[in-house]
């Protein structure tokens, strides 16, 4: 927050004085400062309050007057007092705000309650010198707590969750080696097909909770990564999850690279997964890995419904629902954000086309060498 000497002076060409001119700017100003979502103060250099608006009293839970003249140290002694006043003689002596600043505290607002804010600093500066501070408040408790309990349900999902997965799959298998009736074979391949895709899916989520809180997907690239035999290894396990499905792979020759297998085998998983829960019933979904130049490219077709064409530009956004009846099986925004955040990781990029004539088609293309720090980009392509 400037002095007004710094703020443009407005026109006067249409007939009105200054003195009217300045005080309509007043009143403005004063109505953005009352009426504010947000707390707005102001401190002098002795961290006094000389300016409290309505919703910054209501936060604090004191009438705004009782506010004036007297310092957060004396009305807040609950607050991280000593953190906050260090950061607002830096403000001071620098003449630099400081943006983002989140700390708790308790106030007469809610007391014996820890309640989170978020607050910004600038400096007031009047004639060439800083003569005080301002400040923006939003509190931020439901925010934190939010977070927090994200974090307590991906602990469930990576611990209590996959635990259990692990025992059922590991004792599905055990059953198979022991030599099963037909008919009991088909009940322990159904329990062992339902695990896997619980396990793959809380993978996925685990993955998704900790990009969009600002984390990275880790990639390991080892050479020697094989994309075609990957690919198989992801149709086999797709064949059993949808034994109805008929998917065919095809490779052609040097469609190897420096990749993490793991991550590519997520990768080639979803896509084939998708393909085959929204392809045509009766016509195959189609694997290709092929290598082109420096790049290996995977694509993987289905038919079907294509998918619409307002949707395209947010189909790799994460967990994007759509309505209509092709989509009541599931979100399928999810595993394209993991798939396209894998091939990010690896340098590569990722893009979709679909078409009522063509069908459904996510071409793939992955650099042999590992990735350099910018990664890849995501593109999505409608009907033309």
């Amino acid at each position: 927050m400037y002095a007004p000497e710094s703020v443009p002076s407005p026109a006067l060409g249409d007939g009105r004085g200054a003195a009217e001119v300045v005080l309509e700017s007043h009143f403005l100003l004063r109505a953005v400062f009352e009426e504010a979502p947000v707390g707005i103060g102001m401190l002098d250099p002795g961290f006094r309050f000389v300016r409290v608006n309505p919703k910054l009293a209501a936060l604090n839970g004191i009438p705004a007057e009782a506010h004036l003249g007297r310092t957060p140290r004396e009305l807040f002694p609950a607050l991280p007092i000593d953190d906050l006043e260090a950061i607002w003689r830096r403000v001071l002596d620098t003449g630099k705000p400081v943006l983002g600043y989140e700390f708790c505290g308790e106030t007469p607002a809610a007391p014996g309650k820890t309640r989170w804010w978020r607050e910004d600093w600038f400096p007031v500066v009047a004639h060439g010198r800083v003569v005080g501070l301002a400040f923006v408040v939003a509190e931020v408790t439901e925010e934190r707590r939010a977070g927090e309990l994200q974090r307590l349900l991906v602990g469930i999902v990576g611990h209590d969750l996959r635990n259990p997965l692990a025992v059922i799959t590991t004792s599905a298998r055990l059953l198979f080696a022991g030599g099963l009736g037909a008919r009991e074979a088909d009940a322990v391949r159904r329990i062992d097909r339902a695990a896997r895709r619980i396990e793959a899916l809380a993978r996925d989520l685990l993955d998704y909770t900790c990009m969009r809180g600002g984390g990275s997907l880790g990639v390991r690239p080892r050479p020697g990564a094989d994309l075609s035999r990957i690919v198989e290894a992801a149709a086999e396990e797709a064949r059993v999850a949808y034994p109805g499905v008929v998917l065919e792979c095809s490779a052609g020759p040097d469609v190897q690279g420096e990749w993490d297998e793991d991550r590519l085998a997520q990768l080639a998983g979803n896509l084939l997964s998708n393909a085959a829960k929204y392809g045509t019933r009766g016509e195959p979904v189609v694997a290709r890995v092929y290598a082109d130049g420096d790049e290996v490219v995977l694509e993987v077709h289905n038919g079907g419904t294509p998918i619409p064409v307002e949707r395209l530009p947010r189909v790799f956004d994460g967990l994007s629902q759509w309505t209509d009846e092709r989509m009541r099986q599931g979100g399928i925004g999810l595993g394209l954000f993991i798939c396209r955040e894998i091939v990010r990781a690896h340098g590569g990029t990722i893009e979709i086309a679909s078409t009522e004539a063509d069908g459904t088609t996510v071409r793939v293309q992955l650099p042999r060498s590992a990735p350099g720090p910018d990664g890849g980009v995501a593109t999505p392509r409608g009907a033309g």
